[in-house]
C-alpha cells in the first residue's frame, strides 16, 4: 500500500514563536481512499533542530495522547510550551504513519517567526 497526503495540505508550516498552533490533515492510498480512524495503528508527529534521527527532539505528539481523529481529519496542536524557549528559525518535523506492517514517513520544516508584542492602543 502506498500512502500519500492530500495535494492540498502544506506540510510547511509558519507561525510565531510560543502562538499555538493548530494541524489537520487527511492522508489517501494510492487507489485514493482516504484513511479513516481504523486503518492507521499509530502516529508520531517528531521536530528536531535538524533532520536527523542524531538530532534533538525538540518536542513530539502521540496518537492517543496528542493526536485525535476528529471530523475525518487527523488533528494535533503545536502548543505553547512547544516552540516558547526557541530560537527563531527553521526546523525539521516528521510526520510518521503506521498502517498495517507498512510506515511512510512524511517531511516538512516549521519556519518559526519572532512573537508580536506590541501594545495596543
Amino acid at each position: 500500500m502506498e500512502l500519500e497526503f492530500l495535494d492540498d495540505l502544506d506540510i510547511d508550516l509558519e507561525f510565531p514563536r510560543g502562538d499555538q498552533f493548530p494541524v489537520s490533515f487527511k492522508v489517501k492510498d494510492k487507489v485514493g481512499d482516504y484513511l479513516e480512524e481504523n486503518d492507521i495503528n499509530d502516529i508520531v508527529v517528531t521536530c528536531r533542530k535538524y533532520p536527523s534521527e542524531e538530532s534533538e527532539v525538540l518536542f513530539q505528539k502521540k496518537l492517543g495522547e496528542d493526536i485525535e481523529y476528529v471530523e475525518d481529519n487527523w488533528t494535533f496542536f503545536i502548543l505553547n510550551e512547544d516552540t516558547k524557549d526557541l530560537e527563531c528559525g527553521i526546523y525539521g518535523y516528521e510526520i510518521k504513519l503506521f498502517v498495517g506492517d507498512i510506515i511512510k514517513t512524511f517531511t516538512g520544516h516549521i519556519d518559526i517567526k519572532d512573537e508580536y508584542t506590541g501594545e495596543l492602543e
